[in-house]
């Protein structure tokens, strides 16, 4: 205990009020540092002497918590930016009461008339939690051969595969293996919201123009604005050189004769959500990789699609399995007895639900 005496003080208790103070938060850093700082028996030795300790076991897993959380908030994912996030109690199906709004011209009352009235509607939506998770086994031998990197490395990885899992089932609401989820988007049907144009700033127009066509029950215009660009990486480029051009030439050809408009972008405002599980889920799609959306903003209205986080634990919880060794003379062994392993889990309550199809768009290019 020598190395984690002068860390944190002879006599010091590990008490979770103090290791989660600003004292206890710099002196866990160093934790952190000393276990990188060693190799091979040694560092497994150090694990032994944290691990084995409960106070030390409480330090290193909620670090490696923190570190998880932190990781994922940090993680470039897109589904934030075109999702409004819910809070769901229990794993339930879960209703998502949406008011169809009574808009309407007010109408002219006479002098001894009562004051006309109208009903408010509900469009009904359900969202439901899943539980995803997956685990990781250390060897001891991993651990003596790989001086702590891979424990070191375990929230990181978590975080990653966390961030991808819940991008890829966000994904899956707006997009099927041919494309833009086609109970979501048509051209001229149901939806009338999906084109085939390549993104090009005329192309944003044009779908742009689709969504602001849309109505709502009683027959008037829903007066959407885009927020959110979204795109698989390899797009990106072009639509980042969409929203930051400082002006736009663009050429009426429809005319005998042809002119250039110059002007302001429209489109600055615009935010690019760069989407990796796009290709990833429409791989029947040969063009996958030219496919884009255009989405409201989910914090405005009605969102086109909801995110559902478990209210109690709204964010990946890292666990592990408790030793299950006994030393003879005394002490645990942080190592399966039967194994010889350490095994860490990831595990993250979360759910995606399709809600209004006319605050988003859609462009499969066939070409």
């Amino acid at each position: 205990m020598t190395k984690f005496a002068e860390i944190f003080g002879s006599g010091q208790r590990m008490t979770k009020e103090y290791l989660n103070s600003a004292e206890g938060f710099r002196r866990r850093a160093k934790v952190w540092e000393l276990l990188r700082s060693v190799e091979g028996s040694q560092s497994l030795n150090r694990l032994a002497e944290a691990i084995g300790t409960s106070d030390f076991s409480y330090l290193l897993t909620s670090d490696m918590n923190a570190q998880l959380l932190d990781a994922h908030a940090r993680y470039p994912i897109s589904y934030p930016m075109w999702t409004k996030q819910v809070s769901v109690n229990d794993f339930k199906q879960v209703p998502l009461v949406a008011f169809e709004r009574p808009v309407r011209l007010l109408q002219k009352t006479g002098e001894h008339e009562g004051n006309p009235s109208t009903k408010v509607g509900e469009g009904q939506y359900t969202i439901l939690l899943d539980s995803y998770s997956d685990t990781i086994e250390l060897t001891r031998q991993a651990i003596i051969n790989d001086a702590l990197g891979a424990f070191t490395q375990i929230p990181a990885a978590f975080a990653e595969a966390a961030s991808f899992t819940a991008e890829n089932l966000a994904t899956q609401i707006i997009a099927d293996v041919n494309g833009p989820h086609a109970s979501m988007f048509d051209a001229d049907t149901t939806y009338k919201n999906l084109i085939t144009a390549e993104l090009s700033y005329d192309a944003v127009i044009s779908l742009w123009k689709k969504m602001a066509v849309q109505k709502d029950v009683n027959g008037r215009p829903v007066r959407i604005r885009p927020k959110c660009l979204i795109v698989p990486p390899e797009l990106e480029p072009k639509a980042t050189e969409i929203v930051t051009a400082m002006t736009v030439e663009r050429y009426d050809l429809s005319s005998e004769v042809g002119y250039k408009l110059v002007g302001s972008n429209q489109f600055s405002p615009l935010q690019v959500a760069v989407n990796t599980e796009i290709t990833q889920i429409s791989t029947s799609n040969t063009h996958a990789n030219k496919q884009w959306y255009l989405c409201a903003d989910p914090q405005v209205g009605r969102p086109a699609v909801a995110f559902g986080v478990y209210r109690a634990s709204p964010g990946p919880r890292l666990l592990k399995r408790t030793p299950d060794t006994e030393i003879i003379g005394g002490g645990l062994d942080q190592f399966s007895f039967t194994n010889r392993t350490i095994e860490y889990g990831v595990e993250w309550d979360i759910a995606a639900a399709r809600l209004d199809y006319r605050y988003i768009g859609a462009s499969k290019p066939t070409s």
